[in-house]
């Protein structure tokens, strides 16, 4: 429920204005990110923050998966989000590929690292 939460939270967190929180990158367009995306120079700071920023979540989140999909296909998704959503920035399109992890896994397979306490 915790994990739930956190997530609704972070979902809804992201369509309010006025947001004071200091970000760090993930503000290119993802026109940008889809021109720059296969070039080695251009294209692996974009692929670094694209897992950094999901690692941070599941950190965030306390979660473990328990059926990871492989950093390729993360950034395959990120890349393909950004191609038909150019105008959307980087950070929408890493949190719109999270929550399609999310929504296909939460059922069976997040799994909190720490367990609950009994009482």
């Amino acid at each position: 429920m915790k994990i739930i939460n956190a997530m609704f939270l972070l979902f809804f967190s992201l369509s309010v204005p006025g947001n004071a929180a200091t970000v760090y990158g993930g503000t290119a367009s993802c026109g940008k990110v889809t021109s720059e995306a296969d070039d080695y120079m251009t294209g692996t700071p974009h692929m670094t923050y694209t897992m950094g920023l999901i690692s941070g979540l599941n950190y965030a989140l306390d979660v473990t998966w328990n059926n990871t999909p492989d950093s390729e296909a993360i950034w395959e998704a990120v890349k393909l989000y950004c191609k038909n959503n150019p105008l959307n920035i980087h950070r929408d399109a890493v949190f719109a590929v999270y929550f399609d992890i999310v929504a296909q896994q939460v059922k069976i397979d997040i799994v909190p690292n720490k367990k609950p306490s009994s009482r």
